[in-house]
């Protein structure tokens, strides 16, 4: 109905008009609908660029659907469409949803590789797998990145953080923690 008033108007080959569908039946939990509308969209002529694939990965990564979130992934990298910050946030969600925290140290690597700067989405997720694998040392890591990157410590982060080496017995890392980021 939407895409036959698309076709009507034009729109049939407009990627951002395909994106926003797609990220409205993704938000909707209409997979269904966003699959079909992406092969029409290919029909059409109309290659998926970085938006559409990240409303995809957020969508299958919310119903933990793994096997395509992948192969999304190894599509993303076939047809040479680079992956940004948010599509490394949807797979290292959907990674950590599904309790998959070794993907999720893989993907973070890879992304900061290839030179991901650390935001506060990033930090939460990555701060809350370090944890739960007892990373204690990458945990460490990321937050003196996010001091020399200037990314701000929220106050959750840092009590999960800070309690995060608490109960590992790490008291002098903690009180390196609150030294160096005196939380407000």
């Amino acid at each position: 109905m939407v895409f036959s008033e698309m076709e009507e108007k034009g729109f049939d080959k407009c990627v951002v008009a395909y994106s926003s569908m797609i990220s409205m039946y993704g938000k909707t939990g209409r997979a269904r609908d966003a699959t079909r509308l992406v092969a029409k969209m290919k029909l059409k002529g109309c290659e998926p660029n970085v938006w559409i694939y990240n409303s995809l990965l957020d969508m299958h990564g919310r119903a933990k659907n793994l096997r395509q979130v992948e192969k999304l992934w190894k599509e993303m990298k076939r047809r040479k469409v680079a992956p940004d910050k948010v599509t490394y946030s949807s797979v290292i969600s959907a990674y950590n949803k599904s309790k998959e925290y070794e993907m999720c140290v893989r993907y973070y690597h890879e992304y900061r590789i290839n030179g991901g700067v650390i935001d506060g989405a990033m930090a939460g997720i990555m701060a809350g797998v370090f944890s739960k694998i007892s990373r204690i040392d990458e945990l460490v890591k990321l937050l003196r990145d996010m001091k020399s990157e200037g990314t701000p410590i929220d106050e959750r982060l840092y009590r999960s953080a800070t309690n995060a080496m608490r109960d590992a017995g790490l008291d002098i890392q903690a009180k390196w923690l609150q030294d160096s980021f005196k939380a407000k």
